[in-house]
């Protein structure tokens, strides 16, 4: 593993497939049965994170940041894996890459409360503390949603091209980019209320 949150340290097997394993905040904690993406939340004295893998072992888990141990993990029914991981409400939310799903997850006991409409295929995920938005990947590339707590939303057509990543909102605004290097990496700002590229 790689030392630090965030990384991994991918390891290429005779078949020529990489496994990426991803180090929990210690230097050695790995998540057991989680192949990590980037959906993690902080919160409370712990960390969650989301799969990114609809392959894993679990789809969800809780971890100490005391003692880096896991405290829980759940599976997510009907789940795709995801990058994406925000809390609203009290709870946490997730929606797939390929299912078109937004799930909200119970934050105490990772039980699936309940599931919504996602609108777009999932790429990255943000939020404002009220509404929770998508930017999207595959055949959704280049979209964005926007999704409330009720399951209500809409969506953009393809504002960029490619798929988004690393979304932030702040205030009116979504910004960040677009995966690939060189040409094809995008960074932008997309205004909200009439989804247009600014």
């Amino acid at each position: 593993n790689t030392a630090g949150w965030g990384y991994g340290a991918e390891t290429s097997f005779t078949t020529g497939i990489l496994k990426r394993t991803t180090s929990a905040i210690g230097e050695s904690a790995d998540i057991p049965g989680i192949h990590t993406g980037d959906g993690t939340v902080l919160y409370n004295g712990h960390v969650y994170s989301i799969s990114r893998d609809p392959l894993s072992t679990s789809d969800i888990s809780k971890i100490s940041t005391v003692d880096y141990t896991t405290v829980a993990t759940a599976n997510i029914t009907n789940f795709y894996g995801s990058d994406g991981l925000v809390q609203v409400g009290g709870c946490l939310w997730t929606a797939d890459t390929e299912g078109l799903t937004l799930h909200k997850i119970d934050r105490s006991s990772l039980s699936q409360a309940h599931s919504y409409s996602a609108q777009i295929k999932t790429g990255t995920m943000a939020t404002d503390g009220t509404f929770i938005y998508i930017g999207g990947q595959g055949t959704s590339a280049g979209s964005f949603a926007k999704i409330s707590t009720s399951g209500v939303g809409s969506a953009s057509a393809a504002l960029v091209s490619g798929s988004v990543h690393s979304l932030i909102v702040d205030g009116d605004y979504l910004y960040g980019h677009t995966n690939g290097s060189g040409i094809g990496h995008t960074v932008f700002k997309v205004k909200i209320s009439d989804w247009t590229l600014t």
